[in-house]
């Protein structure tokens, strides 16, 4: 089998690189180090970012992937992503609150901003794997996440990507493959979305093929 390995990318362009197995190896370029953890300790590398801008408030919306691609690792993916949760929405005395958007063909909101715990658990819980048709419209997800963005005041807001980094469709045309132009597209969205909303950050928590070295790429 391929094997696979994960990463949490933030808009700083560090890295950490997590290999699939039950003991990870996490590495952090930016200290040179490595060493010895599970997945919990891995997301703490993105919920760690967070702290400065907590104290003012802080939205995050989470962009799950359930395309076909993905499907091997959804579960995993899901449980990284509870685990976020639950570590940026766990600290007392601070605002935060989460929504998530799922896309596969096309996206849906799950739920919009909140800072109640257990509703956002749910729709977390409630994404479920695409099945049967092909697509994977990342575009489509991260337009739905930024609308969510357009009414909120907080401090920081912070954009996370779920994904194995193989988008194919844009929100203009659902219909045919185009892996480079939806990454493309995906990257300008972001790109202007940025130069809109400077407390704006974008993240990745990614799951990719060591055969897929674009896909890495384009996660980082």
């Amino acid at each position: 089998p391929v094997s696979q390995d994960s990463t949490i990318t933030d808009s700083n362009n560090t890295t950490t690189e997590i290999e699939d197995t039950t003991t990870t190896e996490v590495i952090m370029p930016e200290q040179g180090v490595q060493d010895n953890t599970d997945m919990s300790s891995s997301v703490d590398v993105v919920s760690d970012n967070l702290d400065d801008a907590k104290c003012n408030g802080t939205d995050i919306m989470i962009v799950i992937d359930k395309s076909l691609s993905y499907k091997d690792k959804f579960e995993l993916a899901k449980e990284s992503v509870k685990k976020f949760i639950n570590s940026s929405m766990g600290s007392q005395g601070t605002r935060t609150r989460v929504g998530v958007v799922e896309f596969g063909r096309q996206a849906t909101k799950k739920m919009g901003l909140s800072e109640d715990l257990s509703q956002v658990y749910s729709a977390v819980e409630n994404v479920k794997p695409q099945e049967g048709v092909d697509g994977s419209n990342m575009h489509d997800g991260v337009c739905k996440a930024l609308d969510e963005f357009k009414s909120s005041s907080a401090a920081s807001k912070v954009l996370i990507i779920v994904s194995d980094g193989r988008p194919n469709r844009i929100v203009s045309d659902i219909e045919n493959h185009n892996r480079d132009r939806g990454r493309a597209v995906v990257a300008s969205e972001l790109n202007n979305a940025k130069g809109m909303m400077n407390n704006l950050s974008v993240m990745t928590i990614g799951y990719s093929r060591d055969d897929d070295p674009e896909s890495k790429e384009f996660l980082k």
